[in-house]
Order: C-alpha cells, then structure tokens, then sequence
C-alpha cells in the first residue's frame, strides 16, 4: 500500500503543503524521503521556521498572500486546522486533500477509525493496547500526536491502524475506516464551522464512504444527530443497546467487564462497551481485556489524577471544553468537593449547564475567565460559588476551601483560547500550580 500512495503522489508535478503545522510537516517530511522529484510549496499565514526545512528548502508563500500559492499546485494538501470556509474557498475552487483522506484512500481496509466529540483519545489508546496485549500487530495514529505518514512505514498486510480522527481531519475525506467507531456527540468547535449541524456532518464522514462489508460501531441514543442516514456498512454495532448491562456487569456475546473492578475515575463506561465490541470482532478473549482496563494509565489532561501537597486530590481534566464532558467527568470523580470551571466564551448556549450545576453534590463551584463570568451571574449566589479573575486565583482558592481527603476536580466546559496556547498547556500550568511550594492548607 505504501507502494500505492507514493505512486499516486509521484502523477503530481508540484504541491502545495497548505498550512506547515504538525501534519504539514509530516507531509513535507515523507514526500522528501519518497518524492524527490517532486515540486514542493509551503503556504501558511505565519511565519515557517526554516530550520525545519533542511537543505535546498522549497518555494516559501507566507502571511497575507499566503492563499497565492494555491494557484500554483495541481495537488493541494490542507492541514486540518484550515477552514476552507474562513478562507473564502470550497472543495471544488482547487484539488484539495489531505494526510487523513490519502491514508484512508490506501489503508483504509486494515483502519479501525474513532471519533467523537469527548473519550476518542482515551478509547484509541485503549484499543491500541488491547491489540498489542492480544499479540497483534498495530500502530497508533492521527489526532491523538502522531500524523499517518510518520508511522506509514511501520505498517504491512498484518498490521491494524488504529486512527483517531478529529472533526477537522474527517470533514473533507472521501473515505472511511473499515471498522468506524463514533463515541458521542455534542455541540463544539463552533468557531470553526458554520453550524452545529455542519460540525456534526462532518464527523459522520467516518461512515459516509464504508462499504458493505465494513463495520459501524456508535451510539444509537442521541438526540443532537440522526446517524443513521448516513451508515453505509451493513455490520452495525449500537454499543448503548448491544452490550448488555446488568448489575455493572457489561456483557457482549460471551465476553465480561465487571465495572466494579475499574477505576471509573479514567475509563468511561461508554469506551468498555466499544472494547467489549472490538475484543469480539478481533478475536481477543475477556482476560486480555480485563488486563488491558487494569494496566490503563490515564492520558494526560484527561481525568488525570494528582496527588497534592494539601492532603486533597486533584483531577485534571484540562481536556473538557464543552459541558457535557464536565457533567460527565463529575460521574466518574469520587469525593468531589471542589469544582473548577471556566474558560473562553464560544457562544454556546450554558442554560442546561446552569441547570445541572444547581443539582449537583458539589459544595464548593469555583468560576474563572469568560464562561466563568456567565455561570457566576447565572447561578443562585452563595458563600460556596467563588469568581475568580484567573487561573493562578482560581487555584489560590481552591486550596484554601478544599478540605483533606476529598477531590478538587478541574474540568473546564470551555476551550482554553486567549488565556492558553491549548488544552495541553493549561493543564500543565495548572499542575505547576497545585504543586509548588505548600502554602497552607485546610485541617
């Protein structure tokens, strides 16, 4: 297959790398170990740092006439973080592809695919380490760090690719993964794309182009998306309503998960159900699985569990942007005491929210930044809802309220734009914070 897509790339004369972010690097990289002969062009509205670029570097289109040099392609390779409708383009003005629609076009048979709004990155990297545990051959890709072509080396006719794939990464492919797993939908990425609706077709171009003979696996209990109209792959799995729940026993078809065992605190009951499912289509035994839930280790920023210096636990779900990921984080968190939340305003509508936090067990609700601001004026005042103007306040606060022996769970239910680089870096920095120097603490 390797074979097949530099012999696909090799029939253009000359492309443009549209955006050298992380992918776009990835792409330049593997078309200078396989295309020398082909013409590059590297196009970003920022500055490209050309030490990135080695010897005899390519023609360079940067900041405000950056979009010129699509003229100038027959092969236009679009890192996912570009909106076409924010630049003015559409699918048809020019020959648009991308990492992920190149890596379907000739891997996509041996692809097991997730999406989702919220867990796709978890569920990946837990399907990733079923695989390995059961002796299979596998590789990790796509959204969750590493891009396709990096890794595309590694893989021949016996391995499995596991590929989490973003909404920004499906929106434009013209293929889909053998096995497409969807875990949820919520609204998000409003600032991206033109409506809920449209952020949510294009999370169902993981089923749009299966065949057949492929497999779907979702949830079938959704009320924002009617999937069903778009499944294609007569092999369908609802894991809502195929996997069987009795007594936090989860069962499918003579394979268990006792829920008991698990530390909830990490592994959403959501993501066991798709393993029960995969282990089944793969062969893999329930011992193997029980295993691989047992030795999961939290991904960072993702209800990662802290130990702090004043006798309370931290959890850091930096990764939640969007509310329902904070409702679901306080079902899995034990001994919440503390909630902190609050981040960019991306003009979601918070009214549900602010309902549901007037009905939680959670003593202390400590606000921060711009949705912060809004749920603070929206909820009943009282000595237990603080705002705070900033995160290092925030975290000022929550130490002085959080008792010993409970839990301050951090999980924002907004992006962290204007404040963070990203999700990643507010987690650290909040970490960084909790754990400095002991300052007093609650008795």
């Amino acid at each position: 297959m390797l074979t097949a897509l530099t012999d696909h790339l090799r029939s253009h004369r000359r492309i443009v790398i549209l955006g050298f972010g992380k992918e776009g690097i990835s792409f330049y990289n593997f078309a200078r170990r396989h295309l020398p002969r082909t013409e590059l062009i590297i196009a970003d509205r920022n500055r490209v740092e050309r030490t990135l670029l080695g010897d005899d570097a390519p023609q360079i289109f940067e900041g405000d006439a950056y979009l010129d040099a699509l003229e100038l392609g027959d092969l236009i390779i679009k890192s996912p973080g570009i909106s076409l409708a924010k630049i003015g383009k559409s699918e048809s003005d020019y020959p648009f592809s991308s990492i992920t629609e190149l890596f379907l076009r000739f891997f996509a048979a041996q692809t097991i695919g997730i999406t989702g709004t919220k867990g796709k990155s978890t569920t990946s990297s837990l399907i990733y380490d079923l695989l390995k545990n059961s002796g299979k051959k596998a590789v990790l890709a796509g959204n969750i760090g590493c891009p396709a072509l990096d890794i595309v080396e590694e893989i021949d006719s016996d391995t499995t690719v596991v590929y989490e794939l973003s909404s920004h990464q499906l929106e434009h492919a013209l293929y889909s993964p053998h096995i497409a797993i969807l875990m949820n939908l919520y609204p998000e990425h409003l600032d991206y794309y033109r409506d809920e609706t449209h952020y949510y077709a294009s999370k169902m171009n993981i089923f749009s182009h299966q065949h057949e003979d492929d497999i779907a696996v979702y949830k079938s209990h959704n009320d924002v998306f009617a999937v069903a109209p778009y499944l294609k792959a007569a092999h369908r799995f609802a894991f809502d309503t195929c996997v069987e729940n009795a007594d936090d026993v989860l069962r499918h078809e003579g394979l268990c998960v006792d829920l008991k065992r698990l530390s909830l605190t990490t592994i959403h009951p959501d993501t066991v159900r798709v393993l029960l499912i995969i282990a089944k289509l793969m062969h893999i035994s329930t011992e193997t699985l029980r295993q691989t839930l047992d030795a999961f280790i939290p991904l960072p920023h993702r209800m990662q569990t802290l130990d702090t210096p004043y006798g309370f636990t931290l959890v850091n779900d930096s990764i939640s942007t969007i509310p329902e990921s904070t409702i679901a984080a306080l079902q899995m968190a034990d001994n919440v005491q503390t909630l902190m939340l609050g981040g960019y305003d991306r003009g979601i509508d918070y009214a549900p929210f602010i309902k549901a936090l007037q009905n939680i067990n959670v003593e202390k609700i400590i606000l921060m930044y711009e949705t912060g601001k809004k749920l603070f004026d929206a909820l009943p005042q009282s000595a237990d809802i603080y705002y705070c103007d900033d995160l290092e306040s925030a975290v000022t606060t929550a130490i002085s309220v959080t008792q010993k022996g409970q839990t301050c769970l951090f999980s924002p239910a907004a992006p962290s734009f204007g404040h963070f680089k990203n999700f990643e870096e507010r987690g650290e920095r909040l970490m960084e914070l909790f754990t400095r120097n002991k300052q007093g603490a609650n008795t």
